[in-house]
């Protein structure tokens, strides 16, 4: 059993066509074609109980090699950001700031997959690097779609260093 912080910063510019209501004579409403630009970044921190389930196999005396299923419980953290968005050259509409929380959208559980090496030295002391990916969605079904990114997941990806000692 262990405890895995996953983190990253993000950002993406995103622009799209949009219509935009205008007054084009004193009480005359319209919409006309133009863009917008949303500037969108952000910063994700959680914090996982993993219990690896895990095969090894011993190829060469001090060496192992490890590879099995990875389930991992959100046990708390943050998915927090701003969306900065500008209609047009910016010169007609003042820009929006929206600030966003996506932390209670993230799975509260991941499957995944490991492949890793150690090396095991006499004094009970071992090395060890594992690579990771996620079987399962970063977000709950839906959420990347609804905030237009299209059919996109996200999944955990990444690298393992660590040192441990045997008993």
């Amino acid at each position: 059993i262990g405890y895995a912080y996953r983190g990253a910063v993000y950002r993406q510019l995103i622009r799209e066509d949009t219509m935009v209501p205008i007054e084009i004579f004193p009480g005359v409403q319209d919409t006309v074609p133009s863009y917008y630009v949303g500037d969108i970044s952000g910063e994700m921190n959680l914090h996982y109980l993993e219990v690896p389930l895990l095969l090894e196999y011993r190829p060469l005396g001090h060496w192992v090699v490890r590879a099995g299923l990875n389930p991992a419980f959100k046990i708390g953290g943050s998915d927090s950001g701003t969306a900065d968005i500008q209609i047009g050259d910016g010169n007609a509409f003042p820009d929006t700031l929206f600030t966003f929380e996506n932390y209670p959208d993230v799975q509260r559980f991941d499957l995944g997959m490991t492949l890793g090496a150690a090396y095991l030295f006499d004094f009970g002391l071992e090395l060890e690097i594992r690579g990771y990916r996620s079987l399962s969605a970063l977000y709950r079904k839906g959420f990347l779609e609804a905030r237009g990114f299209g059919g996109t997941n996200l999944y955990h990806t990444h690298f393992y260093i660590g040192t441990a000692y045997r008993f």
